[in-house]
């Protein structure tokens, strides 16, 4: 599970949000899934969650990729979306410049 750490505090929900729409592009669905977490879907095996709390110094986020509500394939596509999406939205997070500092 793909864990990044950013220097500003006080990051919204939406400031994510509209991180993630820009860089993932079209096709992607962020649905709100609690005070602090988002939902990632592309279709109905490619998806991830977004969790973020605050830290001292800084915010964290911690992504990971979800599997499909069927028995059978809920770990794979768990290490799967690790591996693809999870890891995308994680370097997408840690590379923005507004999320770098408070300034």
């Amino acid at each position: 599970m793909p864990e990044v750490k950013v220097r500003r505090t006080g990051i919204e929900r939406a400031d994510v949000e509209s991180v993630l729409k820009d860089a993932l592009g079209d096709g992607y669905q962020i649905t709100q899934t609690g005070d602090n977490s988002l939902d990632v879907r592309k279709n109905f095996f490619v998806r991830a969650r977004v969790n973020m709390r605050a830290e001292p110094g800084g915010t964290v986020f911690n992504v990971r990729g979800s599997g499909t509500p069927i028995p059978l394939l809920i770990f794979t596509m768990m290490w799967v979306n690790n591996q693809g999406i999870a890891k995308r939205i994680a370097a997408a997070l840690g590379s923005r410049e507004e999320f770098r500092d408070n300034g």
